[in-house]
C-alpha cells in the first residue's frame, strides 16, 4: 500500500502545478495537461486499493482506469493527441503492475 500513498502523492503534486497554470500563475505550456495525469493516478490508485480489498480476487486495473477516465471526460482519441512525453507516462502508470 506504500505505492498508492506514493501516487496519491505524486497526484496532490500535480494537482498544486495544474492549480497555478489554470489559475494564470505560470504560463509553461507543459502543465496544461496535467488534469489527465492526475486523473490516471487517482484512478490507479483506486484501483490498487479494489484489487487490495479483493484479496487480488480478479482484479483487472486496465478496465478500472479506463472507467475513472471516461468518468473524467477523457477518451482514447483525446489521449493520442497528447504529447509523446505525456503519452509515455501515462503508458507507465497505467501498464505498471
Amino acid at each position: 500500500m506504500s505505492e498508492v500513498y506514493g501516487l496519491f502523492r505524486l497526484a496532490g503534486i500535480a494537482q498544486q502545478i495544474y492549480y497555478r497554470y489554470y489559475h494564470q500563475q505560470t504560463d509553461n505550456p507543459m502543465f496544461k495537461d496535467f488534469w489527465i495525469v492526475i486523473h490516471i493516478l487517482n484512478a490507479r490508485c483506486l484501483a490498487m486499493i479494489a484489487t487490495y480489498e479483493q484479496d487480488k480476487h480478479d482484479n483487472n486495473f486496465i478496465d478500472t482506469i479506463k472507467a475513472d477516465m471516461q468518468g473524467a471526460g477523457l477518451n482514447d482519441d483525446m489521449l493520442a493527441h497528447l504529447p509523446e512525453q505525456l503519452q509515455g507516462l501515462i503508458k507507465n502508470i497505467v501498464f505498471a503492475n
